[in-house]
């Protein structure tokens, strides 16, 4: 059974790097790498449900054809390759890979259940640490689950006690194969399948510690087309603001450049137009502002009398010159 699974998985393997070939020479859909069988249906069921629920305006169509379609059309979570389904296979979205059971966790990147090796898992480009193209051979280091924030900034340690984390290590200890999804919305590439052979816990580039598993192909050097299409990362890193110097107020008297801050230009006028003998004449007075201070030289100008006054002075004025 070991060797029949085994001749299956390189005649699917040759099948679609031959076509990936003709692909890349040719622009015509039909040499495209597609399901067949049973898979073949149940994506075509899959899509037009999916349009459907587009036309209607439903949010998260995906997710509702599959929730409507799983029980009928997606198959029992299994380990290894599944009928159907070639390695190479673009699709277009976690939707699609859930309905084939390429990966059945649309909302994680460890399809996993408590208690059992891991699935499958997804690399699209989620955690820093995610190594997944600095090897020739298609060597894969994924970064386990757990301890970030909504913003993708890893904020805590990741734990073992995690479902995703501890089925990547019964994965490494049983060595059953772990199907690989590669890609990011609205394009996904089905790697075929990778074994954990090793893994890491320490710190990562944010210095909390993370788990880094070693994924490597059955095959080395698999889909290296697939392989080569870049990811963005997800991971965002807000720099801290920038503090600066404030500076210290001083005093305007004590600063070595009182002589060159601006004056207003009345009291300049005032101060630097007027004479001596009209500079004695005029009270001095010093005031202190918050913003500005400095000599004020305040003229003050009698204020203006009153009519009533003015008439009573004229009055005493004409009354003097009777007399007289």
């Amino acid at each position: 059974m070991m060797m029949e699974g085994r001749t299956q998985y390189n005649k699917m393997l040759n099948m679609s790097s031959d076509n990936n070939d003709d692909d890349s020479n040719s622009k015509s859909p039909s040499r495209r790498v597609e399901c067949w069988g049973q898979a073949k249906g149940a994506l075509k069921e899959f899509r037009q449900r999916m349009h459907e629920l587009e036309k209607l305006g439903r949010s998260k169509p995906d997710m509702i054809a599959f929730k409507e379609l799983r029980h009928r059309l997606t198959p029992e979570r299994t380990h290894g390759e599944l009928p159907g389904v070639p390695i190479g296979l673009v699709l277009k979205g976690r939707g699609e890979a859930a309905i084939l059971g390429i990966h059945q966790s649309m909302l994680r990147g460890i399809d996993a259940v408590k208690g059992r090796p891991c699935y499958a898992v997804c690399v699209s480009g989620g955690y820093a640490d995610d190594d997944d193209h600095s090897k020739p051979d298609g060597t894969i280091y994924y970064t386990g689950e757990g301890g970030q924030n909504k913003k993708g900034e890893q904020e805590k340690d990741q734990s073992y006690e995690s479902v995703g984390n501890a089925a990547l290590i019964q994965s490494k200890e049983t060595g059953l194969t772990i199907r690989v999804l590669r890609g990011q919305y609205p394009q996904y590439f089905y790697l075929g399948l990778y074994r954990c052979i090793d893994y890491t816990y320490g710190p990562g580039v944010h210095g909390k510690k993370v788990f880094k598993f070693t994924l490597v192909p059955c095959i080395e050097n698999q889909c290296p087309r697939q392989r080569s299409v870049a990811l963005e990362s997800k991971f965002k890193w807000y720099p801290p603001p920038l503090q600066l110097p404030q500076p210290q107020p001083q005093h305007p008297f004590s600063s070595p450049s009182f002589t060159q801050q601006p004056v207003p230009s009345k009291v300049a006028s005032a101060i630097y137009t007027a004479t001596d003998a009209t500079m004695a004449k005029l009270p001095i007075t010093t005031t202190k502002k918050k913003s500005w201070s400095s000599l004020v030289v305040h003229n003050q100008k009698p204020k203006p009398h009153s009519k009533k006054g003015t008439v009573k002075a004229r009055l005493n004025a004409i009354l003097k010159k009777k007399t007289r």
